[in-house]
């Protein structure tokens, strides 16, 4: 039964951090993170649930609600909870993206 769970588990946070709308950003950085709670998805990475945060070249985040971390570090995501309509967030301009689950403010471009 426990086995049967952890896959439900398993497959709703799938259906969040990888199959659905994402915010994905480059992973390399500093910062710190609380892996209290989290959850590996097979192949795809690590939920973090608690306190996380990065800064990189690219700007800063702060998430607290969830945030997948790539098996291989590369990469951040996190759901995107509101339309964004047919905008798109251009890492050149100071900008914000906020939502349930984070806020990332982008500094420089990437390059």
């Amino acid at each position: 039964m426990r086995d049967r769970a952890q896959q439900v588990r398993v497959a709703e946070l799938r259906r969040r951090f990888v199959d659905g709308p994402v915010l994905t950003m480059p992973g390399r950085g500093s910062g710190t993170s609380d892996t209290t709670g989290s959850v590996g998805i097979p192949g795809v990475g690590t939920v973090f649930y608690r306190e996380f945060t990065l800064s990189a070249q690219w700007g800063r985040l702060k998430a607290n609600s969830g945030i997948l971390r790539s098996a291989d570090g590369s990469t951040l995501s996190v759901p995107v909870t509101g339309s964004m309509g047919r905008r798109s967030v251009d890492p050149s301009v100071k900008s914000g993206v906020s939502g349930r689950s984070a806020v990332v403010h982008f500094f420089t471009a990437i390059g």
